[in-house]
């Protein structure tokens, strides 16, 4: 007999318009990806947290899709911008609410940055029969 517990992958779109903070709120236990729009070209790629003090993940040079524990990154670049970095936490948890911040650099130059925020939510998402 299962727990009646349907967890559903949420996506995102994150524009990344200045001046606007964008918050996307996620189930707890469930996985988040959130689409960032990047402008700037750069080699060097980061998914964190906290006003980057926190590197969740970061890649560098061809390398386009790289994971660390829950968090993951995967970089789409077009023969123009925007790029597309899709930056995903599974498994997420309370603790995951907060700034996040996907970021772009070419050698020391940041190149592009968007900022959102998670809101993680806790409760039942989805329903089994028993909710009729």
């Amino acid at each position: 007999m299962g727990t009646g517990l349907h967890l559903l992958p949420i996506l995102v779109l994150c524009h990344g318009l200045a001046g606007k903070t964008d918050v996307y709120t996620a189930p707890e236990g469930g996985n988040v990806t959130v689409r960032c729009m990047i402008y700037g070209d750069g080699t060097t790629l980061y998914f964190c947290q906290n006003n980057c003090d926190d590197i969740l993940v970061w890649t560098s040079g061809t390398k386009t899709q790289q994971s660390t524990g829950r968090y993951a990154v995967q970089y789409e670049e077009g023969p123009t911008p925007p790029h597309v970095m899709h930056v995903s936490i599974r498994n997420v948890v309370s603790s995951d609410s907060g700034s996040y911040l996907c970021e772009t650099w070419a050698g020391p130059v940041k190149t592009d940055s968007v900022l959102f925020q998670i809101a993680v939510t806790s409760g039942k998402l989805g329903f089994d029969k028993s909710d009729f």
